[in-house]
């Protein structure tokens, strides 16, 4: 998938971690991961976007980012709106999580031992 292709964006956020989740992040991963929350849509809208400007879409809201690979798959941003349930969805690793592609890492980049790397400055700007 290319970076410049746009998708539904859905963010997630560790609420144990980064404050308390007000009333519209949404508890949806239950065993696999009960502190993640996720959200569709963010200010009442529902955002279909490339990757930089969905990056950007989650990082605007207070403690959110890009739910993980693992956390769509585990449904944690399931039936959180916009209908996208069964649409693709925007998600990446973070700096330190395992990848072995570059498409995986919210960088870009996977090095060498099998991690995501952190992104170098101006990727999305």
């Amino acid at each position: 998938v290319k970076m410049t292709s746009s998708h539904g964006v859905r963010c997630c956020r560790d609420c144990a971690n980064d404050g308390p989740c007000s009333r519209f992040w949404k508890k949806q991963c239950g065993e696999y991961d009960p502190e993640v929350y996720a959200r569709s849509k963010v200010g009442g809208t529902c955002y279909v976007e490339d990757f930089c400007s969905a990056m950007d879409v989650c990082t605007d809201v207070f403690g959110g980012r890009l739910c993980t690979p693992e956390e769509v798959l585990e449904s944690c941003a399931k039936g959180t709106g916009c209908n996208y349930d069964r649409e693709m969805v925007w998600a990446c690793m973070y700096e330190g999580g395992g990848c072995q592609w570059d498409e995986e890492c919210c960088s870009g980049k996977c090095g060498g031992e099998g991690v995501c790397l952190s992104a170098e400055p101006g990727m999305c700007n």
